[in-house]
């Protein structure tokens, strides 16, 4: 949602709300957005709005990319990990 540029937080949640069996809301997610400011891998900013209260954006700091990156990895890696062990267990079943 973050990647590659900056977003505005109400975009993230309306984002993540659309994937499909995640169920979310703005309490569950603003407080993951400032826990991760806080550890530095995200920045924000707030703009003003024409219309409500200031707007805050978010957007992936260098360190931010970098555990990304990781976190897609070892996604991948163990994505990988679970189909080999349920192919594996359907051979089993199988024989």
């Amino acid at each position: 949602m973050l990647w590659p540029g900056e977003n505005y937080g109400f975009q993230i949640v309306q984002a993540l709300k659309r994937i499909e069996d995640l169920s979310v809301s703005e309490s569950t997610v603003y407080p993951i957005l400032g826990r991760l400011r806080d550890e530095g891998y995200l920045r924000s900013r707030d703009a003003r709005s024409d219309v409500g209260p200031p707007r805050r954006y978010f957007a992936l700091t260098p360190p931010g990319k970098a555990r990304l990156a990781e976190m897609n990895a070892y996604w991948l890696m163990l994505t990988q990990a679970s189909e080999r062990w349920k192919s594996d267990h359907e051979k089993e079943a199988e024989s």
